[in-house]
This record gives C-alpha cells, structure tokens and sequence, in this order.
C-alpha cells in the first residue's frame, strides 16, 4: 500500500493555487510494529506541511508588500536573501527580498528594506519559545533540550545554550510588562547600610543556586 500526502493551498474564491507532495508512505501487511504513523514519518509530515504553509504566506505578504503604500507603483528589487525561522515544526528558510523606497514616500532612513525581515525580526516563534520557557522552568536545559528535538522536528542545531538565552529573553520581557508591578513580587525587608537585605535573626545565612528546574 502507498499513502500520498499532499498540501492543497486555495485562494479565498476556492481556486487550487499550489498543491505539494509533503509525503509518500508505503505499507505491506499490518503489523503490531507499523500500525498508523511512526514518531519520524509524523515529523516529516509536521515539517512538509509547515514549510509548505508557510512559503505560501510569505509570498502572499511578499505580494502586498511590493505596490508602494503612496502612489500605488509596484517597488524595484534590489536583491533578495534567507533568512532562517525555527518553529514548532522545524527550521525554515525563507526568501526575503529587499526592495527599494519611492521618492513618493514619507522619508525614510534607508534607500532600501527588507519586509520579511521587519516583520519577523526574532526568527523564532512566539509557540516555540513559550514550549522552550516553559519545559527547561521545569527541567534541566539538558533534559529539555533532548525532550524538544525526540519529539519535534526541531533539526540540527538545538543545544542548551540556546535554550537558556531563550529563557532569558522571555524572562526579561515579561518582567518589562510588569512594570510597577514587579515591586509587589520582591520581599519588604529594609537594607542594611551596606545595601544589603538584613539576615533574619537565628537563621544562618546561605548561597541557593538554581539551575533551569
């Protein structure tokens, strides 16, 4: 038996505009070892499916982006490059083009920008870091990394100093948008003149390190 899988990409009117092959499975007799998808072929698919979705959403913006917002004309291209994306699903490359600024428009510090790049300035999504934060707050980075790519298609490249940065910068966001509020989360204990927090009568002073668990 041969299992095709196909990515079938419509406009809003319902017409076909792309449709890509992401797997082909073949199967002889059921076997307990072979029922349904296996933990790799379910990656391949996860992965062929997201890069197919997601070329089809940067040339859909990459479209809209070309008309100048002024005068309506269509902007020059000076040149194009990749830029890397990791998601849920894998590492993906995308082709981000670099087009020119009309006269037309408000002045601009650059003669030239790069849409994709402007809209994706993190290359890691939003999904992914909050699996990231989440998994290595309760686990070592070490555990959290292996967990993350035996069952995503995450790819080469995934390592705990990585996942520790993403940490961190998810950390310090979300301690920006508490603000003021972020007083209210830290102990009421009056400095010493050293500008230390006074140590509680008959409690030994002590080092507390921790690691990402």
């Amino acid at each position: 038996m041969k299992v095709k899988i196909q990515v079938v990409i419509e406009n809003d009117e319902g017409q076909v505009e792309d449709i890509q092959q992401v797997a082909c499975l073949r199967r002889g007799p059921l076997t307990p070892e072979e029922p349904g998808l296996n933990l790799a072929e379910t990656k391949q698919i996860l992965h062929g499916v997201e890069e197919s979705m997601v070329a089809s959403q940067v040339n859909d913006y990459m479209n809209g982006q070309r008309p100048c917002p002024q005068c309506g004309v269509r902007r020059t291209q000076k040149g194009r490059h990749k830029i890397l994306l990791r998601t849920l699903f894998g590492k993906l490359r995308l082709k981000s083009l670099r087009l020119h600024h009309f006269d037309c428009e408000t002045a601009q510090a650059q003669e030239t920008f790069s849409p994709l790049a402007e809209l994706l300035p993190n290359r890691t999504a939003p999904e992914l870091l909050y699996l990231e934060a989440k998994w290595c707050s309760l686990l070592s980075f070490e555990v959290s990394c292996d967990l993350l790519a035996e069952v995503l298609p995450l790819g080469e490249g995934l390592n705990t100093t990585a996942l520790r940065n993403n940490l961190h910068q998810v950390a310090e966001r979300l301690e920006k948008e508490l603000g003021e509020q972020r007083k209210t989360f830290l102990p009421e204990a009056a400095p010493t003149p050293e500008g230390k927090p006074p140590i509680p009568p008959g409690k030994p002073a002590f080092t507390l390190g921790l690691d990402g668990a």
